[in-house]
């Protein structure tokens, strides 16, 4: 598998997207990440999708897969601006959860980070 990413499909699904013709937009957009799983944007922005569209625990699941890239990215090559991209996702997860389920994710953060 390429490490190149077809950017401009991508671009294209967003616009559709954006231009109301969401639940299509959304089955690209999975199909292409299924075909191009390391496409960080692509996935984030399937997230993104996703809690838009109200398929929250979707929009979790991606977001962590994208957490996870850069957190582990940022630890390894002390880079300071997937840092910023990680506090990102963390944001988004935050808020696509809600109330509900923000109490669990504190805690498992709470236990993976303080000992």
């Amino acid at each position: 598998m390429s490490n190149f990413y077809n950017s401009t499909l991508v671009n294209n699904i967003l616009k559709e997207f954006q231009g109301g013709n969401k639940q299509n937009a959304y089955s690209k957009l999975e199909a292409y990440i299924k075909q191009n799983p390391k496409d960080k944007t692509a996935v984030y922005n399937f997230a993104y999708m996703s809690e838009l569209l109200g398929n929250i625990d979707t929009a979790v699941e991606n977001y962590f897969k994208i957490f996870l890239k850069f957190f582990f990215f940022s630890i390894f090559f002390n880079a300071q601006h997937e840092l910023a991209k990680l506090t990102v996702c963390i944001n988004q997860i935050w808020l696509a959860v809600g109330a509900q389920k923000q109490t669990q994710i504190f805690c498992l953060i709470q236990s993976v980070f303080i000992p």
